[in-house]
């Protein structure tokens, strides 16, 4: 709480606030396998004040109890989350928002305030500045951190494809490289999906099983493959094909 801002910056303080968090240590959990796990899922927080690590830990869970947890939260939001969890001073509502290729795993938090608690933070109170913190870490450097994760995937795709194909394009057939031509002119939603798609066992995927936060339009990126040629669509199963795989 060193770095917290003094009462002497203005900080408005809504009254509820959603940021979305990474879920980690998935590893020491056999939770995290399990099939429940779906986007949309409702989720807990358990406090964990006796994890020998971390007095500050937060569990991720699928019930209200810790044999349920599949995770926790980062340090960096559990220090000043937890404070305020154990104060008894906020409400939050937890939902799976993420499941990605690399099974890395992140969750959506609603921190809602009640107008009583608000009113009731001194300037210096030690609940004020944890409050400040959440409220600016979540806005800039957790969401910055989460955001840049898919746009890297395209991007490192995108520069292996640029790299071989100009070092290397004499090694590769005409149809090869007219995929690669059709990949670079359709668009970014469409180009963040080949690449999911990519990475994921295949071939077939069901298209109401497909939600990437970083495509906006999952319709408009499917029917861009399709046109492009470089997916099949199966109207009646509702099913897409890469024609990476």
């Amino acid at each position: 709480l060193d770095q917290c801002p003094s009462s002497s910056v203005p900080v408005e303080l809504p009254a509820s606030f959603t940021f979305v968090s990474s879920i980690v240590g998935q590893k020491f959990f056999d939770a995290a396998q399990s099939s429940d796990l779906a986007c949309g899922l409702e989720l807990f927080l358990v406090r964990e004040p006796d994890n020998p690590a971390d007095s500050n830990a937060i569990l991720v869970c699928l019930g209200m109890d810790r044999a349920t947890a599949f995770g926790y939260l980062p340090r960096s939001i559990s220090a000043p989350l937890s404070l305020l969890i154990d104060a008894c001073a906020v409400n939050i509502l937890v939902y799976l928002s993420e499941l990605t290729d690399t099974k890395r795993m992140y969750c959506s938090l609603t921190c809602e305030f009640s107008s009583e608690h608000l009113l009731k933070l001194q300037p210096d109170s030690l609940l004020s500045k944890t409050t400040r913190q959440l409220f600016l870490h979540t806005s800039s450097k957790a969401n910055t951190e989460i955001s840049n994760y898919p746009s890297k995937l395209k991007a490192n795709f995108s520069l292996l494809l640029d790299t071989v194909t100009t070092r290397d394009a004499h090694l590769f057939q005409s149809d090869e490289l007219e995929l690669i031509r059709k990949f670079s002119e359709v668009s970014s939603d469409s180009q963040n999906l080949f690449v999911r798609l990519l990475f994921r066992k295949g071939p077939w995927y069901r298209t109401n099983r497909l939600s990437y936060r970083d495509i906006e339009k999952l319709d408009d990126a499917v029917h861009g493959l399709v046109h492009s040629g470089l997916c099949i669509l199966s109207w009646s199963s509702s099913l897409a094909s890469s024609s990476s795989s």
